[in-house]
């Protein structure tokens, strides 16, 4: 199983205080997209304004970060939205949902520190 940790924020980098109606229809959007994305066995969970975690199952090595790739170069071009993903390859050494997520973060964060980060993911 695959822990993806997706942060859609707007491209020109905007904090999010000020949610206009435009916002939510594109965080809409994102979520259809995640939403057409998953296949049987997978699921997507909001956990902030611009957090989203996905959960693949039955994942093949190499295939699964590559669409998440394409996914967010997808909504980057169509939403004009960037995208950084964490993946972790299994959540067997992790002992709970909270670990799991963790792990995911530190991959996250570890795209972040190295630009160009935007519309990419990383695996661990």
């Amino acid at each position: 199983m695959v822990v993806t940790r997706v942060v859609a924020g707007s491209v020109d980098g905007g904090s999010g205080e000020d949610v206009t109606d435009a916002d939510v229809q594109v965080r809409r959007e994102v979520v259809r997209r995640l939403r057409r994305s998953l296949r049987g066995g997978d699921c997507a969970a909001r956990l902030g304004q611009d957090e989203f975690v996905v959960l693949l199952d039955d994942v093949r090595p190499g295939g699964d970060a590559a669409r998440v790739d394409e996914l967010l170069a997808r909504m980057r071009a169509d939403l004009g939205v960037a995208g950084v993903a964490g993946i972790i390859a299994s959540v067997h050494r992790c002992h709970d949902a909270d670990d799991a997520l963790r792990e995911a973060e530190i991959t996250l964060l570890r795209v972040e520190a190295q630009p160009p980060h935007r519309g990419s993911s990383a695996q661990r």
